[in-house]
């Protein structure tokens, strides 16, 4: 084999052994797609990057090492669901209300917190995170 064919592998593990990651790789095409409401108002729309082939399959091998290492190791909480095989939104729900209801069946006080994420990604100042 020549070189070229181990080109991708050799990139991967570099990057995984610096902490690099190319900075053309971090470049995405970035496309609107239209949710619901005035098709003239920007924030009717979900802005969808478009990243290179090569920098996807970086990732899918990364959360795989990750997941791997994270459940080998027993490093998540049990209370942890997202980006778990095998635990869903569903799950988290259902503990919430069993919680709850079993709280009320003591006659214990609850009290609850929950934020509003959905705009979240629009107020970070993207700016500060270029290279």
């Amino acid at each position: 084999m020549c070189f070229i064919d181990h080109f991708p592998s050799y990139i991967y593990n570099y990057s995984l052994h610096t902490g690099i990651f190319l900075y053309r790789l971090k470049m995405a095409v970035v496309k609107p797609l239209y949710k619901t409401g005035d098709k003239f108002e920007i924030s009717t729309y979900w802005s969808i990057s478009l990243l290179p082939t090569f920098a996807k399959i970086f990732e899918k091998a990364i959360y795989s090492r990750l997941s791997q290492l994270l459940q080998t190791n027993n490093i998540l909480a049990p209370e942890k669901y997202a980006f778990r095989k095998g635990k869903s939104t569903e799950d988290v729900a259902f503990r919430l209300t069993d919680s709850v209801l079993k709280s009320l069946n003591q006659k214990l006080y609850i009290g609850g917190i929950f934020c509003d994420l959905s705009k979240a990604f629009d107020s970070v100042n993207h700016e500060a995170f270029k290279e």
